[in-house]
């Protein structure tokens, strides 16, 4: 049961962060010189942190509803 709470968590996370992780919603301006690695590591790594707080509630809200409906479906 919490292996799938905290599964569901990560999951809704990771999906709340693709739009930012696709760069929907802010400009980050490189240099020339920026390699392709560091470009994808800086868009990956800003979109899993931006609004860290609100993603990380709407998930847990998300795992606890999936949690409850899964419960119920049971009975």
């Amino acid at each position: 049961m919490m292996k799938r709470f905290v599964v569901v968590i990560i999951l809704s996370y990771v999906s709340l962060s693709v739009p930012h992780i696709l760069g929907f919603g802010y400009v980050i301006d490189w240099i020339p010189e920026a390699s392709t690695i560091t470009k994808v590591s800086t868009y990956l790594r800003e979109g899993l942190v931006y609004g860290f707080m609100y993603k990380l509630l709407i998930s847990i809200l998300i795992a606890v509803l999936c949690i409850f409906l899964l419960l119920r479906g049971r009975k």
